[in-house]
């Protein structure tokens, strides 16, 4: 049986997950989309999708 998963264990995680699909599409978005690119965009999202990569990252070390 699983142990129960606790509230910063999941947030961690999601936060996580979130980030790296950030940092992940962000970057196919801005190459695939028709119009002239916005790089300042760009670079806020991805700087953003860091950020939720590195909370997500804190939670997950500061649970243990």
């Amino acid at each position: 049986m699983q142990e129960k998963r606790n509230i910063a264990e999941m947030g961690g995680e999601a936060l996580r997950e979130a980030g790296v699909l950030t940092l992940v599409f962000a970057p196919l978005y801005e190459l695939f989309e028709p119009a002239t690119p916005s790089w300042a965009t760009f670079c806020l999202v991805w700087i953003v999708g860091g950020i939720l990569l590195a909370l997500g990252i804190q939670v997950e070390r500061k649970r243990t």
